[in-house]
């Protein structure tokens, strides 16, 4: 017989809570972080269709359009694929509009991180 595991709650103070998915999806924040950085990589529609292609995300260029305005969303693992296309080493969480990108450690500080996938 299998033992049953009760699950609680945890209580987090408001002020420390960071993300809000509900507000990321009405605001469209992947969409719109999507957007800047494809353009600022310098690809097209087409063409970023065509570079994810090359990592197992089989979307169309109106499909992409679509994640931009918001009309729909990539699941993870295309979102996933987007940071390994785009070389966006935080992963992600890079896709919210709270992402601050961690302060340049010295070589001493770089050893001490654990290592990434995102290298």
């Amino acid at each position: 017989m299998k033992k049953k595991t009760t699950l609680t709650k945890m209580h987090i103070a408001p002020s420390t809570v960071r993300y809000d998915a509900v507000a990321a999806r009405d605001s469209n924040e992947v969409g719109q972080i999507l957007a800047g950085t494809r353009k600022r990589n310098g690809y097209s529609l087409v063409a970023f269709s065509e570079l994810l292609r090359h990592y197992g995300v089989d979307v169309s260029d109106k499909g992409i359009s679509k994640w931009e305005k918001g009309y729909t969303t990539p699941s993870i693992y295309q979102l996933v694929a987007i940071c390994y296309a785009l070389n966006i080493k935080e992963g992600p969480s890079y896709f919210t509009k709270n992402f601050q990108k961690p302060a340049l450690l010295n070589d001493i500080g770089q050893k001490k991180l654990p290592s990434t996938k995102w290298t």
